[in-house]
């Protein structure tokens, strides 16, 4: 081992570039694993990380492939965490298999396209600077959140990135104040 910090090796190197299927990866598995938040297990702590990680995997990345990391989070993050809609639409809502889970991709579709823009706004931000990039990253996630909310015809306030806060009774003190999307906020820092 050569002279110097062992630390050196742990930076990344001039020209060395995390490649984008890596990045896309990485996008995918922390929107899948978000969904473990929202399991009756309350492991919460996975809400905490899970967007840290899909913020490390935009910066540095070309701006369609941070989008494409957005959208692959938000998507596949739908799909595991509310797969029940489908069901639910075929059983009580008259539709064929077919059409429950056809809403339900529908779904996944329109918060991943909103993730992914999320995603692209971060990384836009990223460009100016990466302090500007993480202090905005809060900001612009609950404004996506909120969109989502609102959405007319699918308006779907679930799964909302403050709500697995909720098992610390510390952290749900502050949502008489700010509401659920200054838990997000909070989590999103």
């Amino acid at each position: 081992m050569p002279r110097g910090s062992w630390l050196s090796y742990l930076r990344a190197q001039a020209g060395a570039e995390i490649p984008a299927g890596l990045r896309l990866i990485v996008g995918a598995v922390s929107g899948a694993a978000l969904s473990l938040s929202y399991t009756g297990l309350y492991l919460s702590i996975y809400s905490w990380f899970c967007i840290g990680i899909l913020l490390f995997s935009l910066f540095g990345a070309r701006s369609r492939v941070a989008c494409g990391c957005g959208f692959l989070h938000g998507f596949l993050f739908v799909l595991t965490s509310v797969p029940w809609i489908a069901t639910v639409l075929t059983v009580h809502g008259g539709l064929s298999l077919a059409g429950g889970w056809g809403l339900l991709l529908l779904m996944a579709t329109t918060w991943g396209i909103l993730t992914g823009a999320f995603a692209w706004a971060v990384h836009r931000v990223f460009l100016q600077s990466i302090d500007v990039a993480c202090l905005g990253a809060p900001f612009i996630w609950v404004t996506f959140e909120f969109v989502r909310a609102h959405l007319p015809e699918i308006s779907f306030p679930w799964n909302l990135l403050g709500y697995p806060a909720a098992a610390n009774l510390g952290l749900v003190q502050l949502t008489t104040i700010t509401g659920i999307y200054g838990l997000s906020f909070l989590v999103a820092c």
